[in-house]
Order: C-alpha cells, then structure tokens, then sequence
C-alpha cells in the first residue's frame, strides 16, 4: 500500500520479476515496459482483463466491458529507422530545415519529465510546457550542437509550431511500441471506437 501511494508499485513489479538483474527498469524503453505488463498480466491472470468501465464517446452511457488481452498487438515499426545498440536518430526539420539529433525517451526520462512539470505546475499553474519539456528531453543535438542550454533555447524561442509537430510525428514513429488501444462497441448506440486500455494498479491486482 505505501508503494501504491508512493507511485512506485508498477516499478517494484517489475524489478522483482526481472531475472537479469543487470537490466535496469529505468532503462527501458516505454514500449519495452508496456510489452512487459502485458505479459506479466496475461501470464498471472489469463487474456481477460475486466469488467472496466468505460464511457460511450457518443451517447455517455457506462458500459461494462472485458479486453482481450490476446488481441494486443506490436505497432508497425520500419527496422531501418534502427541502428542497432544505438539510442540516437537523424532528422532535418522540414521548414526550417534544421538537422536535429533525438533519442526515444527511457522509463528514466520519464520520471525525470514528470518530476519537472510537477515544479513548473505549482509555479505556473495554468499553463502547461509538456510539449516544450519533453523536446528538451528528446532532442539530443540541434545545428551540430548537442548543448542543453543552446537546445533549450531553442525549443523556447525558435522552434517553429509546423517544425514541432513534425519532429514530435517523427519520434512517435521512430518509437517500438504496442498499440495499447481497442475497439470498444457501445451497448447502448453499438457506436465503435479505439479506446486505450486503462492501466491501473487493478490491471495486477484484480479485486
């Protein structure tokens, strides 16, 4: 109970089911950590996960559903994109036409991300810099330089908007992951729709 409060249950589980004690949980990819919990939730409790309860998009009812866990596949991903054994990728802005180095964000970059918009939240608190935080994170090199003070500037006074969502389309492209979503069909409307699977602490400790 005090790790579930804390926020580190989830990581706790994986550390203890991990063999290879030299594989770090903060390592991993975020893609890496979801294949794991599927697993690990499949392996214990079988491919069933449920009832939840989700909410109908379209009309608003509550329905009670159960996910196939089976059915949960690995996003399309082009190996070439790849180089083995290296966390770093190429990619040239398409307006500015800024050569830009990036990385695919580790458990660690995460935490570290998280632990960041929490102080900026308490000090701006209507305003939100996830995008801006997160590219500072990413981006490994802008024009050559891999400073953080020259990338931070950067992202803050001038990355273009178009260039920003290129770049953030790229990343999530380049990143190994499993697509973490379903077709969920309403009850009520038999309306359809991809919903991303809740994962919560009750998705390893059913009630």
């Amino acid at each position: 109970e005090n790790l579930i409060k804390k926020g580190q249950v989830l990581d706790t589980l994986l550390e203890s089911l991990i063999i290879d004690k030299s594989i770090k949980v903060s390592d991993l990819l975020i893609g890496d950590k979801n294949a794991l919990f599927i697993a690990i939730r499949r392996l214990a409790y079988g491919d069933s996960y449920g009832p939840l309860q989700i909410k109908c998009n379209s009309c608003g009812v509550d329905n009670n559903t159960n996910i196939d866990l089976s059915q949960i596949k690995e996003r399309e991903y082009d190996l070439s994109k790849l180089t083995k054994g290296e966390n770093k990728f190429s990619f040239v802005l398409p307006y500015s036409k800024i050569p830009v180095e990036f990385k695919i964000l580790t458990h660690n970059d995460e935490q570290e991300i998280d632990v960041e918009l929490k102080a900026m939240g308490k000090i701006h608190k209507n305003m939100s810099f996830e995008v801006t935080t997160r590219l500072k994170h990413v981006l490994l090199s802008v024009n050559g330089n891999p400073s953080k003070s020259y990338i931070a500037n950067f992202v803050n006074n001038e990355l273009m908007s178009r260039d920003s969502i290129a770049l953030r389309k790229y990343v999530k492209e380049c990143s190994p992951d499993l697509d973490m979503s379903f077709n969920f069909e309403c009850k009520e409307c038999q309306s359809i729709e991809r919903v991303g699977v809740p994962m919560t602490v009750q998705f390893f400790w059913p009630e």
